[in-house]
């Protein structure tokens, strides 16, 4: 082989060597490429599957988990086309340099001082400036120059797509991280959510309680707020015609019952007085009658009368003493019309309760004395005027074993004398 093809042959190898080392900058891994071949291009950046070390600013493969060698130490060999014992790397083994390897290729022994062909020329200073300018390998191009695409591996660290998991913002393509996946929206409001059953990846209303941390709807009890599913995605409250507390009464004191107030609150109605009566036995309601004075609260009405609480009573009301009366006279257990002191009078009578009535027969009623005096001779009630007992008189007889043949007469005062001449009474017959 004569001098000039070597010389066109080794061109070409140091043409196809730096094209080669300016494509892997720009991302086209070759698996033929060693580790610390290249040095790092502006930004600390490599090409695919490299990454650059700061120790000695050289690309290292990742996938394969090397690590820089300490200085000095060997390296792993570059790639290298032996053509003629020809190697791609330094002779020492350092990484290859764009300059460097221009140098080399002008300066070869082998190879005569002859000037190329100005295109060729050309097109190999082409290649040194491409090579030797910084390369963005955040963006690999095709072979026309454009954008390549990112296969979907190498894509997954990337922003990701509404519905796919997440844990910030910007993991996604839409920028927005709700609920833990990726969403079309803020999805703010507390009634929707981003991970809505086949709709995950959209913002949707939801019904039941809030998702995630947004936090349970306002409100307490039966009047608490719940998600409805309403558009708005805010929460739904029940309104005033839903019981919240049921109505209560103590002693005398009545609280109606309680409805919501569609904010989720329970209202709470001022307590009410169940007026003169006390509340009823089951503790819901106040009593509207009276059964008994017991079922009386206000001292000022105190007694019950017909199933109405008053301050006192009427006549012919049962009575126990006489400020219990509007007469102020309690009479034979009854209010009466007037005081009716007399032996024989009596304010309960059948038919004439609360009226004091004169006693026609038999002895005083109640706790009053009886009248008095002894066999003919003793007092009863006659229905006098006066009111007081009635006691036999002379024309009534009376036994006198004392008295001439034992014949006595009564005194109207409920004794027997000895009737004497005449027929006039005597001595008080023993």
């Amino acid at each position: 082989m004569t001098k000039v093809q070597r010389l066109s042959r080794r061109r070409h190898q140091i043409a196809a060597l730096l094209l080669g080392w300016a494509m892997g900058l720009a991302g086209c891994y070759d698996p033929k490429i060693g580790d610390g071949v290249f040095r790092c291009a502006a930004g600390q950046r490599c090409p695919r599957g490299f990454f650059c070390h700061p120790d000695d600013n050289l690309c290292w493969l990742t996938r394969t988990g090397s690590s820089p060698k300490p200085d000095g130490a060997a390296r792993p060999d570059g790639p290298s086309d032996h053509v003629d014992g020809g190697d791609a790397g330094d002779r020492d083994g350092r990484p290859i340099d764009a300059d460097a390897a221009t140098d080399q290729a002008s300066t070869d022994s082998d190879v005569p001082d002859m000037a190329m062909p100005q295109d060729r020329a050309a097109d190999r200073a082409d290649v040194i400036d491409q090579a030797s300018e910084p390369v963005d390998v955040s963006h690999p191009q095709d072979a026309d120059g454009g954008d390549a695409p990112i296969p979907v591996d190498a894509a997954s660290d990337g922003p990701k797509p509404n519905g796919q998991r997440c844990t910030q913002n910007a993991m996604c393509i839409s920028n927005h991280c709700v609920d833990d996946v990726c969403c079309n929206d803020a999805c703010q409001g507390q009634c929707m959510a981003c991970d809505v059953g086949s709709a995950v990846g959209t913002c949707t209303p939801v019904t039941g309680d809030p998702h995630s941390n947004r936090g349970r709807c306002a409100g307490t009890g039966r009047c608490a707020g719940a998600c409805t599913g309403a558009p708005s995605g805010t929460c739904t409250f029940p309104s005033g015609t839903v019981s919240c507390a049921a109505p209560s009464c103590s002693v005398a004191t009545f609280t109606p019952g309680s409805a919501c107030n569609g904010a989720g609150a329970c209202t709470m109605p001022a307590p009410v007085s169940c007026g003169a009566f006390r509340c009823n036995a089951g503790g819901d309601a106040c009593l509207i009658a009276c059964a008994s004075d017991n079922d009386c609260v206000q001292p000022s009405a105190p007694y019950c009368v017909q199933q109405a609480c008053l301050a006192t009573k009427p006549n012919a009301t049962r009575c126990t003493a006489n400020g219990e009366c509007q007469s102020t006279h309690c009479v034979d257990g009854v209010c009466c019309d007037s005081a009716c002191q007399g032996r024989c009078q009596a304010c309960d009578l059948n038919s004439h309760e609360g009226t004091c009535m004169l006693v026609t027969s038999g002895q005083p009623r109640g706790n009053r004395p009886v009248c008095g005096g002894a066999a003919e001779c003793a007092g009863f009630c006659g229905g006098a005027p006066s009111g007081e007992c009635t006691f036999p008189d002379k024309s009534t007889s009376c036994q006198c074993p004392a008295a001439l043949l034992g014949l006595g007469a009564c005194d109207s005062a409920g004794a027997c004398h000895v009737l004497g001449l005449g027929g006039a009474l005597g001595q008080l017959c023993l």
